[in-house]
């Protein structure tokens, strides 16, 4: 997906590495990508003060999205109106990505 739209300027991913519990969870993140050579950056959460754990961001979104955990996916449409929320990851990457694929096509197609 993010190949296919990376010559999109109207479309963007932002990936989040959030409830992360590893002391070591950016070096983990950051060796997983670059051995996957992946071509994306990722942004991480902030430890919730409360708590001590990862998610203040995460804890505070996913009430107001009704997201009850991890991975999420977001879209939010070029007006910055929340248009798509799914969760969860049953395995099939190839569904995945067609399904994001549809709602991306969906929303470019309006004006």
């Amino acid at each position: 997906m993010v190949k296919k739209y990376q010559p999109d300027s109207t479309v963007e991913f932002y990936f989040v590495a959030t409830l992360e519990y590893s002391p070591n969870y950016k070096k983990l993140t950051t060796d997983f990508i670059a051995d996957q050579k992946y071509d994306f950056d990722v942004l991480y959460d902030e430890t919730d003060p409360k708590t001590g754990k990862m998610g203040l961001v995460f804890n505070g979104y996913a009430r107001q999205l009704q997201m009850n955990g991890i991975p999420q996916k977001v879209i939010i449409d070029q007006n910055g109106y929340v248009r798509w929320v799914y969760g969860g990851f049953d395995g099939d990457l190839v569904r995945m990505v067609k399904e994001v694929d549809y709602v991306i096509s969906l929303i470019k197609q309006e004006k």
